[in-house]
């Protein structure tokens, strides 16, 4: 077995990466756990798409009284009774802001009020019911979980092995679980909100993550038919080495697009961009570094497979 990385040629020059395989675990947590601790304490910040409300965007009339537009402004002439949730300003000067559910009246004697010291005019105004947005959150969860679903049935039927199935869901749910765990802490730090456009790079995190995965454990099904006797720890490094430039290449290419687009692509993909990004920098790692390493769990504890 010791001579296995010098005979292939393919496999010349493969890099000991699961010599302490362990290690990518305590990696891993150090970006799960405070995450978890932060969904159990404060949860994610549900945008308007999931808890219903209207949002009003308003601009000065006059671009150079731009920057009186504040959230204190805002907040001193809209009253009490207006029960504003959030007010955020966007890069063009704008004043979003996010309130209970509006009426055209109500909203008509909101630019009214915030027009007494200040001329204000409306960009845009829409408005979502709640019923709506618990039906969106239904559908999330529901669309996940068939996600995941299919995937360890197509891994279980491609590989024939319930431990290929197990280590790519368990990579997928890796990836999720820190990305809504930094989006609850960015909730409380920034005020961030979660809607519809994170769902959607959820859903894009999970396909992406499970591409590098399945990629990874071709190669290694190829090796384990040519190289039925080597060890499987041996068989993964092989595998990964001969994959990785590949599939680093590739994300590199992708986390160029999305630095770019969330650095002048504006406030309102800013969210969106950062949850596509962070989706495309974890699911690029969650594939070598937590997927396999716990094909090689599996295999030394004798989990999910028949001892040998």
């Amino acid at each position: 077995m010791s001579d296995f990385l010098a005979r292939p040629a393919g496999e010349r020059t493969s890099v000991r990466f699961y010599r302490w395989y362990w290690l990518y675990f305590v990696i891993s947590a150090l970006f799960l756990v405070p995450g978890i601790i932060s969904l159990c304490l404060h949860g994610l910040r549900p945008g308007i798409d999931f808890t219903g409300g209207s949002i009003v965007t308003v601009q000065t009339v006059e671009a150079s009284r731009a920057g009186e537009l504040t959230e204190t402004y805002i907040r001193d002439h809209a009253g009490r009774d207006m029960s504003l949730s959030s007010v955020k300003r966007n890069d063009l000067g704008q004043a979003i802001i996010r309130t209970a559910t509006l009426t055209n009246e109500d909203k008509n004697q909101l630019l009214e009020a915030l027009s007494t010291d200040l001329p204000v005019e409306q960009v845009s105004f829409e408005s979502v019911g709640a019923t709506l947005g618990r039906e969106l959150i239904v559908k999330t969860f529901v669309a996940i979980a068939l996600a995941s679903l299919v995937l360890v049935l197509y891994l279980y039927y491609r590989f024939h092995e319930l431990t290929f199935g197990l280590g790519a869901l368990l990579g997928v749910v890796h990836d999720v679980t820190i990305i809504c765990g930094l989006f609850s802490i960015f909730g409380v730090v920034y005020g961030m909100e979660v809607d519809t456009l994170f769902v959607t790079a959820m859903l894009t995190t999970i396909s992406f993550s499970v591409h590098d995965t399945v990629v990874i454990y071709d190669r290694l099904r190829e090796l384990r038919k040519i190289h039925p006797g080597v060890d499987l720890t041996s068989l993964c490094e092989a595998a990964v080495t001969a994959t990785f430039s590949r599939s680093l290449n590739n994300s590199l290419t992708v986390v160029f697009m999305l630095a770019s687009l969330l650095l002048l692509g504006g406030a309102s993909l800013r969210e969106f961009a950062l949850a596509l990004l962070l989706g495309v920098v974890f699911g690029t790692y969650s594939s070598p570094f937590t997927s396999v390493p716990l094909l090689i769990l599996f295999d030394k504890k004798h989990w999910f497979t028949r001892k040998k």
